[in-house]
């Protein structure tokens, strides 16, 4: 073998038989996180990511929306009707806040996000 097949086989290939290790399975135990990462979630927050998941383009995800933005009036005790829940990670919802408070007409500074 020249150093260019090794580096491609498997160790089947080189006639190893390696049998499939015996691993216990996860069941990490209960611990609280105390530190500056993930932190305990709460029971209920375990029991809906166990639950089926849901498409952004599915039209229960729609109704869960539009259940979404009655609440957000509520919170922010408003009948504005274009309340919008931004779907998406915090840096989305940043810049999506950034782009309402400082339209394109308004004299800012703002950076371009491009990909």
């Amino acid at each position: 073998f020249n150093v260019e097949y090794k580096a491609k086989c498997t160790m089947k290939d080189l006639g190893e038989k390696v049998s499939i290790p015996k691993v216990n399975k996860f069941n990490p135990p209960p611990r609280l996180l105390c530190g500056p990462g993930p932190g305990n979630a709460h029971p209920r927050v375990h029991a809906a990511m166990s639950l089926p998941q849901v498409g952004h383009l599915d039209p229960y995800f729609l109704e869960l929306m539009e259940d979404i933005k009655s609440l957000l009036r509520y919170t922010y005790q408003t009948k504005n009707e274009f309340t919008v829940p931004v779907s998406g990670t915090g840096s989305g919802a940043l810049f999506a806040c950034v782009h309402i408070l400082f339209p394109m007409t308004s004299h800012s500074l703002r950076s371009v996000l491009s990909e």
